[in-house]
């Protein structure tokens, strides 16, 4: 049995900048302080932190802003399914979240709490996108 989680973080900078950093590898590289393994189109493979998660991209929409891709963490038996979305509003954005096909051995709050550890606070914090409070 397979769980899901959403959630959403408000950034106070445009979707494209969001956008950007959660494909482009120097980005990734600068909030993650890991070398990575990034091909940001659609079949693009997706390695970060230091191969602890891995996945490719299904579709990228540079438009409507959409990411979605495979992604799993190294112990997990079968990719869960990603999407970002984005909701520009002037200078800031809310990024939605979704994962589904999450494995049930997964603790959904830890998992949750990694998004926000690994990729979000050193983004706002490392590469100075400040987040809503």
């Amino acid at each position: 049995m397979s769980q899901s989680l959403k959630f959403s973080i408000t950034f106070e900078v445009p979707a494209k900048v969001i956008y950007n950093a959660l494909i482009d590898p120097q980005e990734i590289m600068k909030y993650t302080r890991c070398p990575c393994q990034v091909q940001p189109s659609v079949g693009g493979q997706y390695v970060i932190l230091e191969g602890r998660i891995i996945g490719q991209f299904t579709e990228l929409d540079s438009q409507k802003y959409i990411i979605k891709m495979n992604w799993k963490q190294a112990d997990w038996p079968n990719d869960s399914n990603v999407e970002f979305t984005f909701i520009d509003r002037d200078d800031e954005c809310e990024v939605i979240i979704s994962q589904q096909n999450i494995p049930s051995k997964v603790n959904i709050e830890q998992l949750e709490k990694g998004w926000q550890a690994q990729i979000f606070n050193p983004m706002s914090t490392i590469c100075g996108y400040p987040i809503e409070k």
